[in-house]
């Protein structure tokens, strides 16, 4: 049908369960780019934020805040390559390195970004109290805010939050969600320069992978923690 339709190129944002029709596409000549994530065994061009370093920048954020125990939400992974584990992986990085102490659980992923998550925080609750929580995506930290609302928790007072990807809605919400913006409009346009480098050269090797460096957007559901008097007063 891509033929048909004289479909030279794509852009995709690659889901694990069609990597066969992907091997399909690429051994029939489309020429592609993937967005966001990859496959580590397929030679087809990528281009996506260095989610690393976007995980450290909420790290270190978070320990900056004064933070002493945060949880992290890793979303358990569905491919060899989980473009959110890195999220996870910097974040744990930068808070450890502060001397902040990290407890971690897994959440089954669904596409709104929920599933278990309420259950997984309550169970972390029952473990430990933190004073943060850092979740891969947006919408699992607006659902995350909820819950922890439901449990009689502040946010930010009592829990700083923490997301990934900086949708719009993080202006919105109360209190407002701080973030990591991915520069998805850079994204873009890399990708778009990638595939037309391959539609101008048929024949030259898969273009280099592009990484973006992304940068976080703070907003009121993380705050400066104040020693309560018990932890403030001398010795």
């Amino acid at each position: 049908m891509m033929r048909q339709r004289r479909v030279d190129g794509l852009i995709l944002s690659p889901h694990h369960h069609n990597r066969d029709f992907y091997i399909q596409l690429r051994d029939a000549g489309v020429k592609m780019v993937f967005v966001d994530t990859r496959y580590e065994d397929l030679d087809i061009p990528y281009v996506c934020s260095d989610d690393f370093v976007g995980g450290r920048l909420v790290g270190e954020h978070l320990a900056s805040c004064g933070c002493r125990c945060a949880a992290i939400l890793r979303p358990r992974p569905v491919t060899k390559y989980d473009s959110l584990a890195p999220r996870c992986d910097g974040c744990k990085q930068a808070l450890q390195e502060a001397g902040v102490q990290v407890v971690e659980d897994w959440v089954e992923r669904s596409i709104d970004g929920t599933d278990n998550q309420p259950q997984v925080i309550r169970r972390l609750l029952a473990r430990t109290r933190f004073d943060a929580l850092m979740t891969a995506t947006d919408m699992n930290a607006f659902n995350a805010i909820d819950t922890l609302r439901s449990e009689g928790l502040r946010v930010p007072q009592d829990v700083a939050i923490a997301g990934y990807g900086n949708l719009k809605e993080s202006d919105y919400v109360v209190p407002g969600l701080t973030s990591v913006d991915q520069h998805t409009e850079e994204i873009g346009r890399a990708a778009v320069q990638l595939l037309l480098a391959q539609l101008n050269d048929s024949d030259a090797p898969p273009p280099a992978p592009v990484k973006t460096t992304p940068h976080l957007v703070p907003r009121q559901s993380t705050a400066t923690k104040t020693p309560s008097p018990a932890e403030s007063a001398p010795a």
